[in-house]
């Protein structure tokens, strides 16, 4: 990818622009975009939608989850090759941290003591594992990228890093 952002293709790239690749940078990041925003559980019902045999369901719905975690490192990778900036990366890992909220069912009235039984139901664990697997992949270029900008001034990336960690000490239950 670092290689064909920086050469010229004919037919994606526009001829007036000075800068060569940002046209083919601009079309990937749309790309992994969309392919971050889907949902899994989405693509697991699709995949899985006229499949009888459980076995099978369950070979299809692992391939989704695998190639979700694939995109993951993927993503990772074009972050380290600065093909994804630290402040697109520190929008979408709050993402994968964020809890589902299941609204009471239809005539049931939510006690306050549901909410230690519902926390635990909230959290969607592909996508904490994706987070995991990304934080693998760029964790360490990212605290070192965001203590740089804190250094110089900048801190707003180092506090988006912090609230993440904070959220993942949370859902471990050390907060």
């Amino acid at each position: 990818c670092l290689k064909l952002a920086k050469t010229p293709m004919e037919g994606i790239e526009d001829p007036k622009s000075s800068k060569k690749g940002k046209r083919f940078k601009k079309l990937l990041l749309q790309r992994c975009q969309e392919e971050f925003e889907q949902d899994t559980a989405t693509k697991i019902a699709k995949a899985t939608e006229n499949i009888e045999d459980e076995e099978e369901r369950e070979y299809e719905a692992n391939k989704v989850k695998k190639h979700y975690l694939g995109h993951m490192r993927f993503i990772g990778e074009l972050y380290k090759g600065d093909l994804i900036s630290i402040k697109i990366m520190l929008l979408g890992l709050p993402d994968l941290l964020e809890r589902e909220t299941t609204p009471p069912k239809k005539g049931e009235e939510k006690s306050p003591d549901d909410d230690d039984k519902e926390s635990e139901n909230e959290i969607d664990e592909e996508k904490v594992e994706c987070f995991a697997k990304l934080m693998t992949v760029i964790g360490s270029s990212l605290e070192k990228q965001s203590e740089a900008m804190k250094s110089v001034g900048k801190v707003d990336a180092s506090e988006k890093l912090n609230d993440c960690w904070a959220t993942v000490e949370i859902m471990a239950g050390k907060r």
